[in-house]
């Protein structure tokens, strides 16, 4: 772990190399692996998995001390050995003849002890003798071997041992080109145990020939030293993310998803300074427990964290900055689930070059910025990430924001309504769960067996949800808001009663509308979360209901992402249609 101190702190292996970094600063760190490879690249022994920040691979960074208890063949020490005797006796003649050539060269023209006129002519003799040119060559020949020798003894270069000169066939990873290991299209094995392989690579791993993605294994390991995962890469490395606020309720669940997604992977989850260098598991697990006993052990189903994000380290925001001078393993790509009172933190990220996208609340509203649901105005993002930045605005396109959880899955069937009828007025009431409010706890008195209404508290739900719904769909027709609060853990349930431009012939006209609303097209194929069609209409009388509509809704990878929508009633005295809508609020949206 990152130590406080800048201190740099060398690593003696007993094959030779002494290589220096700095643990306290990522470029050192990124410094040592390139001088890994530059020192050896055909021979990497034993290099420890550098992926720190992927759960799919080991957690632990730390360089295992026992490396240094690797030792050579008796072959190749005796002729080690014989080597160094040899060296050492030229040494010694070289000293000889220095020496000895300052002793004859004293005796021979009597410099010793002699006056100024004396010395004079001593020289000038001493110079036209052949002798003294000779005896001059050797001393020089000998102080340059002397002062080599020093200069090798007191700087040990010598390169890592070939792969034939160790004893034990030792498990090694080449470094893939791209420097940084894919941990979603990846297949895993252990050094110790080949079991867990596929079974059309064992046969490679047992040989240690290279595979795809350049990474090779030789199977046995020496029992003093432990093992890291070994990878198999298969395709393209995927997209390193950073989770701010990783710890609270939203991000842990993006890090669950980040496990096995396709194209992204789980870099950094970034935490408070309480939570800092603890591991996920940890924190994760007693976040999940103090929820559990608010609200009562039989109500709240507690979220489980994965085995392999236990022991993944939460970084500070400090350590999320640094990393963007990281060339060994760059993040651009931030995910926000911050509070909106630590907005700051968006802004300091936009200044250091990342990319974020966001679900909090601080700064949907800011000129400039886009607030986006993708199925609903997608062209919006993509003209914000495809515009010029200028000096008066650097971060254009930078930033892009989520709007609240009811307006993400709300905006979905007003738009597929919108394009097909026309909105000529809205009126929404929400009821909204518990899992909402993130950690922050309801006193529950409030809220336990009750309905708490949210207008004019610190929430102001429904004032947000009508000025992004406004932002999102457009401002041409009038819209209504009603939140309050149920005591039900997930899914938001929305009443939905809408007036339209143009007439509505039956039920099930609409049913077919919503059913059919497909916006994203052919490019729903290359975002493995969005569905191709994100409404669900079920006809099914008492539906939806929040807790079986999003255990629906989480089944078949469909992630939670689309939204399920039932009793549509067009014979309404008042309105044209009329519709109740479950979104899974921790999946799609937040705040």
């Amino acid at each position: 772990r990152r130590s406080d101190s800048r201190t740099v702190r060398p690593l003696q292996l007993s094959c030779g190399v002494r290589l220096d970094f700095d643990r306290a600063n990522v470029l050192g760190r990124s410094a040592f692996w390139r001088l890994i490879e530059r020192e050896n690249r055909s021979n990497l022994a034993l290099i420890p998995s550098r992926s720190r920040r992927d759960p799919n691979l080991a957690t632990d960074r730390r360089i295992d001390r026992s490396m240094a208890t690797l030792k050579k063949p008796a072959a190749a020490a005796s002729t080690s050995s014989t080597l160094e005797t040899a060296f050492g006796a030229a040494n010694a003649l070289a000293g000889a003849l220095f020496f000895g050539s300052i002793i004859f060269l004293l005796r021979e023209y009597e410099w010793s002890g002699a006056a100024s006129e004396r010395a004079s002519r001593s020289l000038k003799a001493a110079l036209q003798d052949p002798k003294v040119w000779g005896i001059g060559v050797l001393c020089f020949l000998s102080v340059t071997w002397l002062v080599s020798f020093f200069a090798l003894a007191l700087v040990p270069n010598s390169p890592l041992p070939k792969m034939g000169e160790l004893e034990e066939k030792i498990p090694f990873e080449r470094v893939p080109e791209h420097s940084e290991d894919d941990a979603a299209t990846t297949k895993t094995a252990s050094c110790d145990n080949m079991s867990s392989a596929p079974e059309d690579l064992k046969a490679e791993l047992n040989k240690g020939k290279p595979i795809a993605g350049g990474v090779s294994f030789v199977q046995k390991l020496p029992k003093n030293v432990r093992a890291s995962p070994a990878t198999v890469t298969a395709s393209r490395p995927r997209e390193g993310i950073a989770v701010l606020g990783g710890t609270g309720l939203v991000g842990r669940a993006l890090a669950v998803r980040l496990v096995n997604h396709k194209k992204y992977r789980l870099a950094y989850v970034v935490g408070s300074e309480q939570t800092a260098g603890k591991p996920f598991g940890r924190v994760f697990r007693r976040k999940e427990a103090l929820l559990a006993k608010h609200y009562g052990e039989d109500f709240w189903e507690q979220m489980q964290c994965p085995e392999v994000l236990e022991d993944f380290p939460i970084s500070s925001f400090q350590d999320l900055l640094l990393s963007r001078f990281d060339d060994a393993a760059p993040v651009r790509f931030v995910v926000s689930c911050i509070a909106p009172r630590f907005g700051w933190m968006e802004d300091k990220l936009l200044d250091y070059g990342f990319d974020v996208f966001s679900i909090s609340p601080h700064a949907r509203m800011r000129p400039g910025v886009p607030l986006v649901v993708p199925e609903v105005n997608g062209p919006a993002m993509r003209m914000a990430l495809t515009q010029q930045r200028t000096p008066d605005d650097p971060h254009r396109g930078r930033l892009v924001k989520s709007p609240n959880c009811v307006s993400c899955g709300v905006s979905l069937a007003l738009k597929a309504l919108q394009d097909h009828y026309g909105l000529a007025a809205v009126s929404l009431t929400t009821f909204q769960t518990l899992s909402g409010r993130g950690d922050a706890r309801y006193d529950p008195s409030k809220v336990k067996g009750n309905v708490y209404p949210l207008h004019n508290t610190v929430e102001d739900t429904d004032r947000k949800i009508r000025g992004e719904l406004h932002r999102v769909l457009g401002d041409d027709f009038a819209l209504s808001v009603t939140a309050q609060r149920i005591y039900a853990q997930r899914g938001h349930f929305v009443d939905v009663r809408v007036k339209t431009k143009r007439p509505i012939e039956s039920e099930d006209e609409v049913a077919k509308v919503l059913s059919d609303f497909a916006p994203l097209g052919a490019a729903a194929k290359l975002l493995e979360d969005a569905p191709a069609r994100p409404i669900r209409v079920v006809r099914e009388v008492g539906w939806p209901r929040p807790v079986q509509a999003v255990a629906a809704l989480n089944s078949n990878e469909s992630f939670g992402m689309p939204v399920s929508v039932g009793q549509l009633n067009t014979d309404d005295e008042l309105f044209d249609v009329t519709l109740s809508l479950v979104v899974d609020n921790v999946a799609r949206g937040a705040y």
